[in-house]
């Protein structure tokens, strides 16, 4: 991928070029779990290569409710109703987020209005890392007060959150590499305790699962902030390269535009929801089947011109969300090509010995 820099008068070139090369690598980054983007900012040219690390850390997920039946109602005013909905989003998504991490998580992946967060500190015991969540889930339902009723365009709108949490040893992966294009888990029993939990808890309530009740502690921990992304001085191609590889196309083709803000849009689109069963995450031989099943995945998706929008786990497996007609592609048969490419990869999965 090149990046393209603007074109101003030739004596104000570069330092345009400066500034919107920091601007691109700072709004790159926003879009990357930290973990991620540190990983990419030290190894700067090197090529990326599917990776696995075994990290002991607690899962957190929030998951708000409210919201889907706000989004039904403001998408019937179009344009203007996505750009409300968007500034609602981040509004919350922002108060939990910077919550999360003044204790020291790090969110790792959306699920429509839900996050997953994580807390891996190297030098801390896992007792403390499932009390620095418990610490973050409390003040976020405290946080809540905030978003109880929504004035909308469409009416008032309630909103309730509930979160669970989980420990244990969470392998985080990074797979793919189809065009270059990279996909960031992290999957585990971790994963599937949190998500069983987040089932039977009730709104406004924190619900821990088994293993993590029996590591929480009773210490106050004072907080500990996520450290914040530090970008080089001097910024490469090569990083804004990098950073890209782990952001779906539809998002970067926008950012490597100059399209910093404003990226709501209210698109006619298609969705495969693909359920794939059979993977497993914490063997060596799991990661080759892993890698092998994503690869066939990419190469399917990316020949119809889809986009790989989501690729999570939780207690059904393995989840993938495929999106068809996300910017710049969009087609008359997109429906067509959705049916198509599920039907090739149920194929592709079949052969591996997968279920879908």
């Amino acid at each position: 991928m090149q990046t393209k820099f603007p074109t101003p008068c030739n004596e104000r070139r570069p330092i345009v070029q400066t500034w919107y090369h920091k601007q691109l690598a700072g709004a790159l980054v926003s879009y990357l779990p930290p973990r991620v983007a540190v990983s990419i900012i030290s190894n700067t040219g090197h090529q990326v290569m599917p990776s696995v690390a075994l990290l002991p850390a607690a899962v957190l997920l929030a998951d708000i409710s409210g919201f889907t039946a706000l989004t039904e109602k403001l998408a019937i005013r179009g344009s203007e109703g996505a750009e409300e909905l968007t500034r609602l989003l981040n509004s919350y998504f922002s108060r939990m987020i910077d919550l999360l991490v003044e204790e020291g998580g790090e969110v790792v992946q959306f699920s429509g209005d839900a996050l997953i967060a994580m807390f891996a500190y190297d030098d801390e015991p896992l007792g403390y890392l499932v009390t620095r969540a418990a610490q973050a889930a409390y003040r976020m339902q405290a946080a809540m007060i905030e978003f109880a009723t929504l004035q909308t365009s469409v009416g008032a709108v309630a909103l309730g959150m509930k979160i669970a949490i989980s420990a244990g040893d969470v392998p985080a992966l990074s797979i793919g590499g189809e065009r270059n294009r990279w996909q960031y888990i992290i999957a585990g029993d971790p994963l599937r305790q949190v998500a069983a939990v987040e089932h039977a808890a009730r709104r406004g309530e924190v619900k821990f699962s088994a293993q993590a009740l029996a590591l929480l502690t009773s210490i106050a921990l004072p907080p500990r902030p996520l450290p914040p992304v530090e970008l080089p001085a001097e910024l490469a191609p090569t990083l804004i390269d990098g950073l890209c590889t782990h952001i779906p196309g539809a998002v970067t083709y926008r950012l490597l535009a100059g399209q910093f803000d404003g990226l709501e849009e209210l698109r006619r689109m298609t969705l495969l929801f693909l359920g794939i069963g059979g993977l497993e995450y914490d063997s060596n031989v799991g990661m080759e089947v892993l890698q092998a099943a994503m690869i066939d995945l990419q190469r399917t998706v990316y020949r119809y011109e889809g986009s790989v929008n989501k690729f999570l786990v939780d207690d059904k497996g393995t989840i993938s969300i495929i999106a068809f007609g996300a910017p710049p592609l969009a087609h008359h048969d997109d429906p067509l090509r959705a049916v198509r490419c599920a039907l090739e990869i149920q194929e592709q999965a079949e052969r591996r010995g997968l279920r879908t």
